[in-house]
């Protein structure tokens, strides 16, 4: 089975604390490069595209803020798996969820000493097609780095 793959196919985004740093400076703004393989529709400047780890780009939730981030997908099965950094320290969790399918948490934050790509399936209510997949962070970090859908 093939799975049409949202990814960033190797474009780096700029550092974090860069972001950030621009984010204060100019209100309002969303970072334009680097994020144009992996787009997203950001509510109150709270997701920012960069990287946390040189070379790892991803949408990344700005600590302090609880805004919602949006990506659009063709789920003609119902379904999409969201890639996520699970790691040990300094992340929260988000409750993400598929067109008007059910809100799921998901908690990055694990015991093991490691930084991990971990995945969460998420279902449509009864719709399939051209629908949303939604995130909304709980005021932590947390970092999305891959998207499919079938």
């Amino acid at each position: 089975m093939v799975f049409p793959v949202v990814s960033m196919k190797g474009e780096h985004g700029p550092p974090l604390k860069e972001v950030l740093e621009s984010r204060r400076q100019r209100l309002g703004f969303v970072p334009g490069s680097g994020e144009s393989s992996f787009p997203a529709v950001v509510e109150d400047s709270s997701w920012v595209w960069a990287e946390d780890k040189k070379g790892r780009p991803g949408w990344i939730a700005v600590p302090g803020t609880a805004g919602r981030i949006r990506f659009r997908v063709n789920a003609t099965m119902g379904w999409a798996v969201l890639g996520y950094l699970e790691t040990y320290t300094s992340v929260g969790a988000c409750s993400c969820w598929l067109g008007d399918g059910p809100e799921k948490r998901i908690n990055a934050r694990i015991s093991e000493r490691v930084s991990v790509l971990s995945l969460a399936v998420l279902r449509t209510g009864s719709a399939s097609g051209m629908m949303n997949v939604t995130c909304k962070a709980d005021g932590n970090k947390f970092k999305i780095v891959s998207l499919q859908s079938r």
